[in-house]
This record gives C-alpha cells, structure tokens and sequence, in this order.
C-alpha cells in the first residue's frame, strides 16, 4: 500500500526543500526506528488539527439534528425499528464523535517547506539548542517512504486560511468541500508561518491497535536525508563528530554541517576568493592613478 495521490493534496515542485526539525533525542530514535515517527491527528497541540472549519461544522450539526429528530419520529410511529436502546446522546457529541472518529484514524507527519532553514522553527521546536534538522526534498521524502509499501500515504502542502471564520468554505475547491481530508491539509490562517508539509497515513479499523497514538512508518533514511545541521545554539558537545559518529553507527551517507545561522560577520570573507578581489583591487588603483595623472597635467 504505498503513495497515493488525492485531489485535496495540493502538490509542491519535486525538488522542493523540506526541513524537519528534532532535539537530538529525538532525531536518534527516527535512526533507531529507521523509520519517520506519524502522530495521531487528535494528539498534536493544536485542539483543531483535523476538525472542520466553523460554516462546516454548523453544517454537521444541523444535518445531525435533522436526522435525530426524523429517527424519532419514524420510531415513534412505528415506521422504523431502533436498533438496540435509544441513544440519549445530544447533538453536539454525536458531531464530534464522529469527527473524533475520523481524526483517531489520521495520522501526521508534518514538514516545514522553505528554501532555507528558518530561526523561527528552530526556536519553536529545538528551544534548548540541543537538536539538528535533516534537511530532503519533496521527491526524495516520497521515494523513501515509498520503498516498504507498508502503509498508504498521501502528501500535500497545507493551506491557511480563516479556519474559525464564516466564508472559508466559498475558498475551497470542490473536492476539499465534500471530502474529510480537507481538515487534515488546511489549518487555520494564524499558521501560515510554518509553511506546512505534510504526510497522512489513514489507518483502517484492521490496522489500529487500541489506544495507539502514534507509529514508524519504515523509511529508506539514506534515501530521505540531504543533510543533517547542528542548531545554531548548539551545546559544546553537539559537534559535527559527534553526529558524524551517530550517523556512522547507524550506517546512514548524509552531509553533517553546523546551521547557516552559526556565522559571525566575519565568517563572510573567509571563504572569499581574494586571488580575484587582489586584481580588482588592482585594477580600481590603477584606474585612480590614471585619474591622478589626468589631473596634474
């Protein structure tokens, strides 16, 4: 069961970069798994991740009340037989349990989409310095999540937009208003700066273990991984030997190099050619010698 496209999955270019961002201890059990951790879509901080916007919630409510109150009617008449003891529960819980039943089904691993790391992730997900983030690409993530077939997965950008607002159902396309999908691949406007990637793996009933909030998918890691680079507020020991070691143990082929934002000013005329910038400094003298002579004479 491998990659499948869906039309609510808006797809990026596929040489695309993507970062993921890890404390250490968690990058060393991606290693020790060989395969990319996905949390159940109900687990995140985010209390919406996965439920509806507003206009389409109100929606499921009135379509649940509706329904209720015919079932009673047509029990009451006798027309239809319940099946098994009526069921007290109100509306609104029976909306969010279905809802809740959809999300305990998704699950997420989520991607920052950039051309370049970004200060802002690495303060909201490696605070304490102690951490790195590996850096692949659109296809390369895709081909190594690709190679076991051991789940299906979907992957797609993710749209922000007024999630809690009247209105946001006249932004979505066709396909995002009639399929569940659409609450796992749009989030609310306010996240717009994580500029979200993301993997969904929908688990069927059979796949489930109970209670399970989370799982490795297996993942071809030498496919998936680019670079891995070191925090920018790393500790002493956080060295690229130190990875270069736990990469090795791990017999994982990736470039370990410190953060771009490790840098001093200074550090930008190290690498500098200064064969080519002596000739031109050669050059612009001898041009204000030769404006020098003009002048005497």
């Amino acid at each position: 069961m491998p990659y499948s496209e869906h039309p609510v999955f808006n797809q990026p270019d596929e040489e695309v970069a993507v970062w993921r961002y890890y404390t250490s201890t968690q990058l060393i059990s991606v290693f020790q798994n060989r395969g990319l951790y996905f949390n159940r879509s109900d687990k995140f901080s985010d209390p919406f991740e996965g439920v509806p916007h507003r206009d389409a919630l109100i929606q499921d409510y009135i379509r649940s009340a509706v329904s209720k109150k015919t079932d009673k009617r047509l029990i009451d008449e006798g027309i239809a037989t319940p099946v098994g003891e009526y069921d007290p529960m109100s509306t609104r819980d029976r909306v969010f349990q279905h809802i809740n039943t959809i999300r305990q089904r998704a699950f997420l691993n989520c991607w920052h989409q950039n051309n370049s790391e970004s200060i802002t992730m690495w303060n909201s997900y490696v605070q304490s310095g102690d951490g790195v983030l590996i850096k692949s690409t659109y296809d390369k993530l895709k081909s190594a999540l690709d190679v076991y077939g051991d789940y299906t997965f979907y992957m797609g950008e993710v749209g922000y937009l007024p999630w809690l607002k009247s209105g946001t159902d006249e932004e979505l396309s066709d396909a995002e208003r009639t399929n569940a999908f659409s609450n796992l691949v749009n989030k609310q406007e306010e996240y717009a700066s994580e500029s979200e990637f993301r993997v969904v793996a929908n688990l069927g009933p059979t796949e489930l273990e109970d209670s399970q909030t989370g799982f490795f998918m297996p993942t071809d890691l030498n496919e998936m991984i680019d670079e891995v680079r070191i925090s920018p507020d790393a500790p002493p020991w956080c060295t690229t030997e130190f990875w270069e070691n736990i990469l090795r143990k791990y017999k994982i082929r990736a470039e370990v190099r410190h953060s771009s934002l490790n840098q001093s000013p200074t550090d930008l005329l190290d690498d500098l050619n200064y064969d080519k910038i002596e000739e031109e400094v050669d050059d612009l003298y001898e041009e204000w010698v030769r404006e020098q002579d003009y002048l005497d004479s």
